[in-house]
């Protein structure tokens, strides 16, 4: 009997990997329970291949601490990034089979996602594949190779290089793309995160199934509204009695929650100290006759009082209690 004790975040990580390893002893100790002899048994054994664990059984094992055992992102293991919730449709590369199998296969750089390339079969990532994809049938209606992605029910989620979406702003090599049901979509910078353009249309053209986003993600809709021609200056400031600091907005994750998608930053001055969280969202609003973004925030500061600015918006925040705010 094996007994294994989770104390703490990294014991609870120690443990997945743990049993992964623990497997194929386990597998070994069954077999020497009725040893082969000679030659005979020994090119038997070679020639034998070790059964596959079935995609519920991978998930149970290898995934379920961190994505939750209902596939609701609520696992036990706490992450600075948080885990997908595969319910809501919450995936980083596309929710076709194969974009998920990569996924698995290659793990998410600068997350704790790691890669299971080596310690699960072709058979078995293939498997946690179907099971994973099955927390959320709605919108994994894609099919594989296919470059256009669709938002058919709840919203989408996309990472990767976005062109520039004007003549005067740069390219962005890593980028946040968020189609919504409604038929609009919301274009970020994921480095100091800000909100560039709001667009109407179709979602995104991906051309590049066979990789990892080396090839420039292809927004459809056609733009609305762009923030500050495409190139937003910082938009959060900490105002103190000294004056104001530019703060920057270090991205955290995305995730899909009630039906809203949502983008998790955390403020930092210039020392790199936390000044709080947020969670930013968009709608958007008739003005005018035109419709206009109308950007959410749901802000925690960790300090004893903190004034926020955001562009020429200031609040006052109390500290540890999360107060929500639009522009």
């Amino acid at each position: 009997m094996v007994i294994l004790a989770v104390r703490s975040q990294h014991d609870s990580m120690r443990l997945v990997f743990s049993l992964c390893c623990l497997l194929p002893l386990l597998g070994a100790c069954a077999d020497s329970r009725n040893p082969q002899s000679g030659n005979q048994g020994q090119a038997e054994a070679a020639t034998e291949q070790s059964p596959s664990l079935s995609g519920k059984k991978v998930y149970e094992l290898m995934c379920s601490m961190c994505h939750g055992e209902t596939g609701d992102g609520k696992g036990i293991v706490v992450l600075k990034t948080k885990a997908r919730s595969f319910v809501d449709g919450g995936f980083s590369f596309g929710n076709t089979p194969d974009a998920v199998y990569r996924t698995i296969s290659n793990g998410i750089g600068g997350t704790e996602m790691p890669p299971f390339q080596e310690s699960l079969s072709e058979a078995e990532r293939r498997a946690v594949t179907e099971y994973v994809l099955a927390f959320n049938p709605e919108n994994s209606q894609e099919r594989a190779g296919d470059p256009v992605m669709r938002v058919t029910g709840k919203p989408l989620i996309v990472r990767g290089h976005l062109p520039s979406v004007s003549d005067k702003a740069p390219e962005r090599p890593r980028g946040i793309l968020i189609g919504t049901a409604d038929g609009l979509s919301w274009e970020y910078r994921a480095d100091d995160v800000r909100l560039l353009a709001m667009r109407r249309g179709g979602f995104v053209e991906r051309s590049d199934w066979g990789g990892r986003g080396g090839t420039p993600l292809k927004p459809l809709g056609e733009v609305l509204w762009l923030n500050q021609g495409g190139d937003p200056a910082p938009p959060w400031r900490l105002l103190t009695e000294e004056g104001e600091e530019t703060l920057t907005a270090k991205l955290s994750g995305t995730t899909i929650r009630e039906g809203r998608a949502l983008v998790l930053i955390r403020l930092e001055g210039a020392d790199k100290e936390r000044v709080g969280t947020a969670e930013l969202w968009c709608s958007s609003s008739m003005e005018g006759g035109k419709l206009k973004p109308v950007r959410h925030f749901q802000f925690v500061g960790s300090r004893e009082a903190v004034a926020i600015q955001y562009e020429d918006l200031k609040i006052n925040f109390v500290p540890g209690l999360p107060k929500e705010f639009s522009k």
